[in-house]
């Protein structure tokens, strides 16, 4: 038992001399695992409230989508409406007396534009004109009489009735309220029921009239297209107006049990956001379609909660495996640690000679080591002799790590570099100035990018001319036309000295103010060389600070600068972009010019000028992304990613890109507003009997012959070709049924150049031959 007592007082000294040496590692490697638990834990909060927020905006904004969706698609029924006033015999028929005479011609055309809605537009189930005066109603089938037409065509909710005294809203359509519909054909019982919303207008162009356009919107495809919206499968997508009738729905049955439930719980007034239904809880998300101009209307989503969070619920999975790796990573880090660093050190203090009884009254090895080596540096100062002076500056490399590297100046890079030159500067103090040139568009103009860099160039001669002589100085450039002189100076130096340097500098260009505008800031006096990095952030600071336009460019660093911040109201930010949008890029110069000088007179700083300039930038982008405009088409080889490079460019560089871009928009609105599609048309109704091309009418207006093609297509929804066509088979027509010219010479007077291309188009057209079509409507 004697015999292993010595063993256990052993251990026991051994066991406490490295609790007492290691308790600082222990607690350098618990605290960070604590830290990083906390920090995870942080993260995992935060990330789960933004990802909901950004969940729940992801689902706003598609309910925004579909408004705007439907607002388009009826907006897109009221513009062909429009354009039914350029069909021959329509606007005639519209809004005619009963009296009016009209020809078969123009009865059959504006049959053909009735078809046309049915047929080319997404969201019709049918279109009708009421003449109620004539008690006719106009359709694909032609005139029919308006008791027949509402016995073949039941609306259950519109009887005949509502129709005669119905008052469509001024210069607007009407968006009535869904409601069966069945329609057959005369003599047969085959019905064919749906529902349809009403779409009614008394008026095609700039009055109301007696009579009523009607286009049926089907149900049917609304309900498709909200289906087309769904993220999940079981999430239900329907819209309802103010009074909580139902308009449409993914899934019609489940909307109209889910309004009959809930409709009188706050639906309507957006309280709601969580409910239950069914025995399952179900997120509610509603938005007012506040951008609807035919009716005010709610669109809802509801999904299962477990649905909705799913991309969530796999994150939690993540997160709980990631914060298992982290805990083994930092036990390994541990083990490495002892493996790697403790033994070493313990072999290092062995070497150094230390005893159990030095270690556990040194506290703990780190403490001892530390000891042990200032006896040693304290017997050689020659590192802090060499360290207190700054070798002269043989690299600009170097010079620039320790401008913008504060932890660079206590590597053994530096001490390397110092110990390795023997002349040093003979001051102790630093003072760091910036000059920064900026170079207007028109200087780009007449001047190449050489002359650009020779300029540069002759400042830095300059600058060391006016410097050098005085005290030690280094210039260089590392920023794009950015000027940086480094002064070996007194600690008493006063900075004015280099503020007047820079004014005289600046002064040669005095002529030159459209090309060229300067700015300046100057640093406070560094103490030593540890304080260049200090210095030189100073600089940046005092030079952010100078207004593109202050009388005064330089500016040296104070310890409180006052900033005064550029203004950008959310209506300015409106009133750009509706300018853009709108079409008027030169008034949106001229706002723009405006902005700025307002800024300008509360005298913002350069970085303040640049964050207007951001804003100004991006809010065009996003208009011209609205208009579906490419800036990379509009500005061609001029084009230049601005967010990327902003920060290294000149405020009037800035400036004048965006004035660049919003006269190339210019440019781009008036040639698209030069040519209207009716000009165009006249032209052909005019002169088709002769050769007509695209390329003709190309070089008559002036434009591509891809440009007429799309015009086309754009605005009547017909190619060029097809118009033509029709225009010269209806002349084709008046001649067939008017004159007793032979059917071939009829086929040239209207510019066909051979009879079997006359036959096959007419035919295309009529379905029937002209032949046919002169022994059936001659007079």
């Amino acid at each position: 038992m004697k015999r292993y007592i010595p063993k256990a007082k052993k251990w026991w000294k051994n066991l406490k001399a490295n609790i007492v040496s290691y308790k600082y590692f222990l607690l350098c490697f618990l605290l960070p695992l604590v830290l990083l638990v906390a920090f995870a834990t942080a993260f995992y909060v935060d990330y789960m409230g933004r990802s909901k927020n950004g969940l729940l905006k992801e689902y706003e904004t598609k309910l925004e989508n579909i408004s705007t969706t439907l607002n388009r698609s009826l907006s897109k029924i009221q513009t062909s409406s429009f354009l039914l006033a350029s069909s021959e015999g329509f606007y005639k028929i519209f809004y005619s007396p009963r009296a009016t005479q009209i020809s078969q011609s123009e009865f059959s055309s504006a049959v053909k534009t009735i078809s046309y809605f049915r047929t080319n537009i997404d969201l019709a189930d049918g279109t009708w004109v009421y003449l109620r005066d004539q008690n006719k109603v106009l359709c694909a089938e032609g005139f029919i009489d308006e008791d027949i037409f509402f016995q073949t065509n039941y609306l259950e909710k519109y009887p005949k009735s509502f129709w005669e005294d119905f008052k469509a809203k001024n210069l607007n359509f009407s968006l009535l309220k869904p409601t069966l519909t069945e329609s057959r054909f005369a003599g047969s019982t085959t019905k064919n029921t749906r529902n349809v919303i009403p779409f009614v207008t008394s008026n095609i162009l700039d009055f109301k009239g007696k009579n009523l356009l009607v286009v049926n919107i089907s149900q049917s495809k609304m309900n498709e297209l909200l289906s087309s919206y769904k993220k999940t499968g079981n999430e239900l997508l329907f819209i309802a107006d103010s009074d909580g009738n139902l308009i449409a729905a993914s899934d019609m049955g489940l909307a109209e049990e889910f309004l009959s439930n809930f409709l009188n719980k706050g639906i309507l007034n957006g309280t709601v956001s969580e409910l239950k239904w069914k025995n399952e809880k179900y997120k509610f998300i509603s938005v007012k379609a506040e951008n609807f101009k035919y009716d005010d209307y709610f669109i809802f989503s509801i999904s299962p909660e477990k649905e909705y969070y799913s991309d969530l619920t796999s994150f939690k999975l993540i997160f709980s495996v990631i914060l298992l790796m982290t805990a083994a990573i930092v036990l390994m880090l541990i083990y490495l640690f002892k493996r790697n660093i403790i033994k070493p050190i313990q072999s290092l203090s062995e070497i150094m000679g230390s005893s159990d009884m030095e270690l556990l009254s040194g506290s703990n090895i780190i403490s001892y080591l530390n000891q042990k080596t200032a006896e040693l540096l304290s017997k050689s100062n020659l590192l802090q002799n060499e360290l207190s002076m700054l070798a002269p500056m043989v690299s600009q490399q170097k010079m620039i790590s320790m401008l913008t590297d504060n932890e660079y100046l206590m590597g053994d890079e530096v001490k390397h570099f110092l110990q390795s030159h023997g002349d040093h500067f003979p001051n102790q103090g630093f003072c760091v100035g910036i000059l920064q040139p900026s170079f207007s568009r028109q200087f780009h103009a007449m001047f190449s990018e050489d002359d650009r860099k020779n300029i540069i160039k002759f400042l830095i001669n300059v600058i060391m001319l006016e410097v050098n002589s005085d005290y030690p100085c280094q210039v260089l450039t590392f920023q794009k036309d950015q000027i940086i002189s480094v002064l070996n100076v007194p600690e008493n130096f006063e900075p004015n000295y280099l503020e007047e340097k820079f004014e005289r500098v600046i002064s040669l260009f005095s002529y030159d103010k459209e090309l060229i505008r300067f700015s300046g800031g100057i640093s406070l006096t560094a103490s030593s060389y540890k304080g260049i990095n200090s210095a030189y952030n100073e600089a940046l600071n005092a030079l952010g600070t100078v207004s593109p336009l202050s009388e005064n460019p330089v500016a040296i660093f104070q310890n409180e600068i006052k900033h005064s911040y550029c203004v950008y109201t959310t209506f300015d930010e409106n009133r750009l972009y509706y300018l853009v949008t709108g079409g008027h890029a030169d008034e949106a110069a001229e706002f723009v010019k405006e902005l700025s000088e307002q800024n300008l007179s509360r005298n913002i700083s350069q970085s303040e000028h640049r964050k207007l300039q951001r804003f100004i930038y991006l809010t065009i982008i996003r208009a011209m992304e609205t208009k579906q405009i490419n800036c990379h088409e509009i500005m061609g080889d001029l084009y230049v990613d601005l967010l990327s490079v902003i920060d290294s460019m000149g405020i009037l560089e800035i400036d004048n890109y965006i004035f660049l871009l919003l006269n190339r928009l210019d440019e781009y609105f008036k040639l698209s507003k030069k040519f209207d599609i009716n000009e165009i048309t006249a032209y052909i109704d005019k002169h088709y009997s002769e050769d007509i091309y695209l390329d003709v009418l190309a070089r008559r207006f002036g434009v591509s012959e891809k440009y007429i093609s799309r015009l086309f297509k754009d605005s009547l929804n017909i190619g060029f070709h097809d118009y033509l066509s029709n225009v010269r088979v209806s002349a084709a027509k008046e001649l067939l049924t008017g004159t007793d010219e032979s059917v071939i010479k009829i086929g040239e007077i209207v510019g066909f150049n051979n009879y079997s291309t006359f036959f096959r188009t007419f035919k295309s057209i009529e379905t029937i031959s002209p032949t046919q079509y002169r022994s059936i409507n001659k007079r």
